[in-house]
């Protein structure tokens, strides 16, 4: 017997009163009666004080709880997993009515399944050809363990049963095991067949070296495993473009090792995918593996232009000059990182912020920041604030800003911003049109009007019309603006009509911002009639607003149209449309260009050398910026600056016939625009850091010698070490010091498919950069082999499934029996002393 608790056993002490008032009690009864009723209320306090300690008996139960856990992954053949199925029935036959048991299944998750016939019904499904991909793409069979551990109910034997091929491919599978054995939890299992199907994958793409100089030959070593003898093909690709292709035989008890020789012929951080094309194969998705090469030899340049074809002038000269130059059009900007850090530089030519996403222009951020890239601007009509570009990362890192300041001979500007406020626009949507509306503040000048109308069901005038002297107030109406209601349009341009109407300005605009479908009305008549009265309009299409209609107006009130799915990009085309409207951001003339200070990239240049432009867009010199060339107006041409490990150039005039057309034909076009180009290039200096990498699929570990120009190592170094993975996530690694002039790096991949390691050493200005590309889960590799953890592990025999269990045993109350105790000894001692 055992108690819960023995606070209760300081009651005892009241017994010393009791008995001193036993020893001189003046009752005349004899001492036999006296003594025997005394013992019996001690007694039956003593079990009042024992059942109040909440005592029980501990018993070995007979009852188990048996928990089944189910691998149903795609390394695991269907047909083995159903089959187990009808093996999880014929041990659930074999228990007792007493028994209890609980079911899983598991691969990228858990699923707790009632009854055995729904899992059946589901891999039946599976077998018909439509399995769920996504749950079975892996078999984090740990996690299984822990989650099913907590079903077992306390007072019976626990067994665990795990159907699995024994291939995990997560890890903490020793600590789950550890931990079912600290909590007595039994253990079998039951293995299954791996994949049947005929199956070949691409284990991993290893490059000779990771370093090479262009025109080198670099050999590459493809590892391909099969479970069935087959013919395929292995093709090498560079940017999609098949380099070189061999045809072989995949032998299943082999590692399939091929060597293939590749030429260099392409500068930069190149990427190379090994691509496997078997004659029978299950999987697609494992037929991919890729590796990166950093080639050294002509920078890389990816210019960005509207129209590619208008930078043929340049391009040309800065391939006489030794550049490699690869012009794409306004769609042409890598979504990942990796693939950017294939350039030097990038040169943002034509091309507006409406025509990149919110995630590509912090990655050109990144880029500069972080990685050390150079970025460059050029003036056009989509450049700067007329590009949309104002309060963007992407300014953020250049070196004039799209803000300044009007000139007082610059016509005035009325402008009423329309923008709808009804429930669809609720949360972000709103949040960004509200930001979209303080940027357009920002934008318009002194001399300038704004007012703001909402619409929902009605219209609302958020701020009236106002002067821009009074920004901040607008500002502080603006911030008023809530989502709610319907979505009528009408009342909300007719709102509009009557502000500008009242106000008297060169030029009157207004802009809509709808996100649905407005409740029918005679759009097209008030446009047409604000049309008439010299205002413009301006719609923006926002989601699954009526394009055809906020097209029609557009084009029926003079004015431009935009659409977008993204409500991040409201703010960019406020702005873009702010300063195109204002008619203030171009400066259209014969200008001469002066120099300001002193730079390499001017070197042997003077003021009577530089052609004139005929034009350039407005901005604005930001603090700490070096102001290189200035227009005889004043106005800023070029400028340079230095952003974390990279450098960044602003040119508000262009290099093409528009406004450089004296530039294109000046004989030394090619060799300044080469000075200024190399001015902000990517460089790498990694003389002295020598870098040996491995890889699996948790952990990336990077090995780091460091030594000086005579070859001792370097010791004490601060490394600032950063990743940046597929979703542009940015996170700081730790730099290991592990012995004399060695370093270590260790990066957890989690899931990630692909990683930037940027390894920077501050004290000697020495940059390294490191990719990582895994090219699919590993789920779908036919490397891997049955966890050594599992190997011990007793098999499952269904018929004594209830045998050799580890005993529990189960602790019973025995309160109540003390209580009754109690009750008949203080009624015994009541007999006694009438007695």
């Amino acid at each position: 017997m055992d108690v819960v608790s023995l606070k209760p056993l300081l009651w005892l002490l009241w017994l010393i009163p009791l008995l001193v008032v036993f020893r001189y009690s003046l009752v005349d009864r004899p001492k036999v009666y006296k003594s025997t009723a005394m013992g019996l209320r001690i007694a039956a306090i003593l079990l009042l004080i024992l059942a109040v300690c909440r005592p029980f008996i501990a018993f070995e139960s007979e009852d188990i709880h048996v928990v089944f856990i189910l691998d149903v992954s795609e390394s695991v053949d269907l047909k083995s997993a159903r089959d187990a199925v009808d093996t999880i029935d014929e041990c659930i036959d074999e228990l007792k009515t007493s028994d209890s048991w609980s079911f899983f299944i598991f691969a990228d998750g858990v699923k707790h399944i009632k009854e055995t016939k729904e899992a059946a019904s589901e891999l039946d499904k599976w077998l018909e050809n439509m399995p769920d991909n996504r749950f079975r793409s892996a078999s984090k069979l740990a996690d299984a363990i822990l989650s099913a551990r907590l079903c077992f109910p306390a007072n019976k034997a626990r067994r665990m049963v795990i159907l699995t091929d024994g291939r995990p491919t997560h890890k903490n599978l020793k600590e789950a095991l550890e931990l079912l054995k600290n909590e007595r939890i039994d253990l079998r299992m039951h293995e299954l067949s791996g994949l049947r199907n005929a199956e070949a994958c691409i284990e991993s793409l290893k490059p000779s070296t990771t370093t090479a100089f262009e025109g080198e030959i670099v050999r590459m070593t493809a590892k391909m495993r099969a479970n069935q003898r087959m013919s395929a093909r292995l093709r090498i690709l560079n940017r999609a473009i098949v380099v070189c292709q061999k045809e072989l035989v995949l032998d299943p008890d082999s590692d399939n090792a091929v060597n293939m020789e590749v030429p260099m012929n392409t500068s930069g951080a190149t990427h190379w995918t090994a691509e496997l094309l078997a004659d029978r194969d299950h999987f697609l998705i494992n037929n991919k593996a890729s590796c990166t090469v950093t080639v050294e030899g002509k920078p890389r340049i990816l210019v960005l232009h509207e129209t590619p074809r208008k930078m043929r002038s340049f391009k040309k000269a800065m391939i006489e000059q030794g550049f490699e130059i690869d012009v794409r059009s306004k769609h042409g900007l890598p979504d990942d990182l990796a693939s950017q850090l294939a350039f030097d530089a990038v040169i943002l030519a034509d091309i507006a912020a409406t025509d990149m996403s919110p995630g590509q222009m912090e990655m050109l951020k990144r880029y500069v920041i972080d990685f050390g890239g150079g970025l460059a601007m050029f003036g056009s009509n989509n450049s700067f604030g007329l590009g949309g570009y104002y309060k963007t990362p992407v300014e953020e890192v250049l070196p004039l800003t799209s803000r300044y300041e009007k000139q007082k001979e610059q016509p005035s500007v009325a402008m009423v911003l329309v923008i709808d406020k009804s429930g669809s626009m609720n949360g972000m949507p709103i949040e960004l049109a509200r930001q979209a509306a303080k940027a357009t503040v920002d934008l318009l000048g002194r001399q300038d009007h704004i007012g703001v109308v909402g619409f929902d069901g009605r219209a609302s005038i958020i701020s009236p019309m106002r002067s821009l002297t009074e920004a901040d107030t607008v500002k502080d109406a603006i911030n008023t603006l809530a989502s709610g209601g319907g979505t009528s349009m009408y009342p909300g341009i007719d709102a509009a009509f009557r502000m500008l109407d009242a106000v008297s300005a060169k030029i009157k605009h207004v802009i809509i911002l709808s996100d649905g479908q407005s409740q029918p009305a005679d759009h097209q008549g008030l446009v047409s009639e604000m049309a008439n009265t010299g205002i413009t309009v301006s719609t923006v299409a926002l989601g699954n607003a009526n394009r055809a209609l906020l097209s029609s107006l557009a084009e029926i009130g003079k004015g431009r149209y935009y659409e977008t799915t993204d409500p991040a990009n409201i703010p960019q085309i406020f702005t873009k449309e702010t300063v195109e409207t204002s008619r203030s951001a171009v400066k259209e003339d014969l200008f001469n260009l002066v120099q300001t200070s002193d730079h390499p990239l001017l070197s042997g240049f003077s003021d009577s050398d530089l052609p004139v432009v005929f034009g350039y867009v407005m901005a604005n010199v930001k603090p700490a910026t070096q102001l290189l060339l200035v227009a005889n107006s004043g106005d800023p041409i070029m400028a340079v600056s230095r952003y974390g490990l990279g450098s960044t150039m602003a040119y508000t005039s262009d290099v093409t016939d528009k406004w450089g057309s004296q530039w294109l034909t000046w004989n030394q076009f090619g060799r300044f625009w080469s000075q200024a180009v190399r001015s902000i290039l990517r460089r790498d200096s990694t003389e002295g850091l020598y870098l040996q990498q491995t890889k699996d699929s948790s952990k990336w570990t990077i090995n780091i010698t460091r030594q000086d120009k005579s070859g001792n190592p370097v010791t004490g170094i601060d490394f600032d070490a950063h990743t940046v993975d597929d979703t542009e996530t940015v996170n700081k690694v730790a730099v290991e010091e592990i012995g004399l002039g060695r370093y270590r790096v260790v990066v957890p991949v989690g899931d990630a498919e692909s990683l930037s390691l940027r390894l920077y050493d501050r004290d000697h200005d020495k940059l390294a950069r490191l990719h990582f590309n895994r090219p699919y889960p590993s789920e779908y590799s036919l490397a891997g082999q049955v966890a050594t953890q599992l190997k011990d592990i007793p098999k499952l025999n269904s018929s004594t499934i209830r045998q050799e269990i580890i005993p529990v045993r189960t602790p019973k109350p025995i309160s109540h029996i003390c209580y009754l105790l109690a009750l008949a000894a203080m009624l015994a001692g009541l007999l006694f002393r009438r007695i």
